[in-house]
């Protein structure tokens, strides 16, 4: 609305200001002096008062209006005489009117094609945009959660995680505090989700209250450091052990037996960076919950490895 509300200030900006800079055609004048006892024939030849006088019929009442042509219409809308008339005349101000709502419009028009859509988004990373219907999965029939798909292979807390989307504005404690955070708060995210894959309940707030209230996560940056996050799980009787082998056969081999691995994107592999958890995997695929509105659930290894650059940690209680 700001945007849109800016295009149309400008648009009226430059109609105004090409009013205003115009130049105006010099008044004629009566090289003649008139006197006192001559200003009816004075009036008659300046046409002052016949401007006034038909003005005050108008208003009376008395003077007829014909009919307005198209011709009329056209000189309304006429650029070169709008941008010379003159600021009392009236009847150009229609043409100045239409023409800036024309300038809104179209900068309506060239503002939705710039801007960024689910699509375009999508598109940025085709090959990781894989519906989980496609990918070799295996759906436990028993489970009370039949949104969460379940892969074989996966135990323990991984078969219990359940993704929690960080753009859900229940998962905060107000209005503002959604506006404030959720755009940078996957590794919030990430720890909810792992933490309640242990038999817990928490909403993405509380953890940010703990995060947020030891300085490890900024609206603008999220995640200031990997260490921020031993000491917000710390918090919650959890411990976090660091994968340092930078092995995918290792990261999945650990979420295959039932332990979910956080791991990270770094800003210059994915813009932004971005953190999600592990949830299992296979010779080919890469299963994952991903609290973006992205929600991938499955990459291939190759896919995985053009993202990932090492950084991988498992959550699990003291």
């Amino acid at each position: 609305m700001i945007i849109l509300l800016t295009l149309l200030a400008i648009a009226l900006t430059v109609t105004v200001a090409g009013l205003l800079l115009s130049s105006r055609p010099p008044q004629e004048t009566d090289p003649r002096p008139v006197s006192y006892a001559g200003r009816s024939t004075g009036a008659r030849r300046t046409g002052t008062r016949s401007y006034v006088r038909s003005r005050s019929y108008v208003n009376s009442g008395f003077e007829r209006r014909g009919r307005r042509s198209w011709a009329s219409v056209g000189t309304t809308l006429d650029v070169r005489s709008i941008l010379g008339l003159n600021i009392g005349m009236q009847g150009q101000w229609l043409g100045v009117a239409l023409i800036s709502l024309v300038i809104f419009f179209a900068g309506i028009l060239l503002l939705r094609a710039c801007l960024p859509t689910p699509t375009i988004v999508a598109a940025n990373w085709p090959d990781i945009a894989v519906s989980s219907t496609s990918a070799p999965a295996k759906t436990n029939a028993t489970t009370n959660k039949p949104a969460q798909p379940l892969f074989a292979g996966m135990a323990g807390a991984s078969k219990a995680l359940v993704r929690i989307p960080q753009l859900d504005p229940a998962q905060y404690f107000s209005a503002q505090d959604y506006n404030t955070w959720a755009y940078s708060a996957c590794s919030t995210a990430s720890m909810t989700e792992v933490i309640n894959s242990y038999g817990h309940h928490y909403r993405i707030a509380d953890i940010l209250k703990v995060e947020a209230g030891i300085h490890e996560i900024t609206p603008d940056l999220g995640l200031l450091e990997p260490g921020g996050i031993d000491r917000t799980v710390a918090h919650f009787n959890f411990q976090a052990t660091w994968i340092k082998s930078g092995s995918l056969d290792e990261v999945i081999s650990i979420a295959n037996k039932g332990r979910p691995v956080i791991v990270g994107f770094p800003p210059e592999r994915w813009s932004g960076g971005h953190l999600l958890v592990v949830r299992g995997g296979d010779k080919d695929h890469v299963y994952t919950a991903d609290s973006s509105r992205l929600d991938m659930q499955v990459f291939t290894h190759q896919n995985f490895n053009k993202y990932w650059a090492g950084f991988a940690v498992v959550i699990t209680p003291k």
